[in-house]
């Protein structure tokens, strides 16, 4: 539950990384890989309502100072037509049989399509770029000692999390 996470992350005054799946549309083609982040949204208080039903009626508000204290980014969303989205498919589809270059990696875990399905809660066409998501992705120390991969494509993401308890 969603209140359930809330007080653990209250009483551990700590974020965790997690891997987030992300399914990214270009051109034709589709990509799905997750990549271990922390993802928040700039959501102004004026319309966080809407954005509580939507995930489960909890929030933790955070400065905008604490954000760059921790190397928030914001999520270059792009559209499936997109040349910076479509040479960065290009880039993982010729690096995937050689083991995927980090600095690619950590590169796309940037990327997101503004407009998309969310299988998650069941949209064929959800608007990403309303949530103007941030996120802080683990340093390259911060994935070795936490030991985390840089990217896991879908089948390793789906066996990850079989391991650790749908979590």
């Amino acid at each position: 539950r969603s209140s359930d996470l809330l007080k653990k992350i209250l009483k551990e005054k700590f974020f965790r990384f997690s891997y987030s799946l992300e399914h990214i549309k270009a051109g034709e083609d589709e990509l799905e890989c997750a990549f271990p982040m922390l993802s928040l949204c700039d959501i102004p208080l004026a319309d966080i309502e809407d954005y509580l039903t939507k995930y489960g009626g909890n929030s933790i508000g955070l400065s905008r100072e604490w954000g760059k204290r921790h190397g928030i980014t914001p999520v270059v969303y792009c559209e499936p037509s997109s040349s910076l989205l479509n040479d960065s498919i290009g880039l993982i589809r010729q690096n995937m049989d050689n083991g995927l270059d980090i600095f690619v990696a950590k590169l796309f875990s940037h990327i997101k399509n503004h407009e998309g399905k969310l299988p998650k809660y069941n949209y064929k066409k959800y608007r990403f770029y309303d949530e103007r998501e941030v996120r802080i992705i683990p340093s390259l120390d911060e994935l070795k000692s936490f030991g985390y991969s840089p990217v896991l494509l879908k089948r390793e993401y789906t066996i990850y999390k079989a391991n650790n308890g749908n979590s």
